[in-house]
């Protein structure tokens, strides 16, 4: 009778210490998926940085094309009020002013798309913010 029970309790600690270990290799699982996860999250922050300063950079040229537009744009005004007569030159400062006017379409196309990728890399980070979390929840558990 007492080998029975004797029996009966080291199959429970048997299956006690299974449990442990599995749990163990559970924790371990996390840990991994937390490093995972954590570096996927830097990347993309650094990721975010990096298309901020290209919008700031972009919103920057695009100010000095906008500034030099007009800049075209008076002295095209002037030439026309002195030079009448001088044709050719307007039609030079038209082209100019057409081609400029182009590449800030082109501009702010580039700005509205990496204002585009930084929103989804920015929600990104917080989905992966949310499962670094529900992670951490998980180890805690364990």
């Amino acid at each position: 009778m007492s080998s029975e029970v004797l029996l009966k309790v080291r199959e429970r600690m048997q299956k006690i210490k299974d449990k442990i270990e599995e749990a163990e290799e559970r924790e371990h699982n996390a840990k991994l998926s937390i490093k995972e996860v954590e570096a996927t999250y830097n990347q993309h922050e650094s990721d975010i940085d990096s298309m901020k300063k290209r919008i700031s950079l972009l919103q920057k040229e695009l100010d000095e094309k906008r500034v030099l537009l007009e800049e075209r744009k008076m002295k095209s005004v002037e030439y026309e009020e002195k030079c009448v007569h001088e044709g050719e030159v307007v039609r030079t400062l038209e082209s100019v002013e057409i081609d400029e006017d182009e590449r800030i379409h082109q501009i702010e196309t580039d700005l509205a798309e990496t204002t585009v990728r930084a929103d989804t890399m920015e929600l990104q980070s917080t989905e992966l913010k949310q499962k670094l979390g529900q992670l951490e929840n998980e180890i805690q558990k364990v």
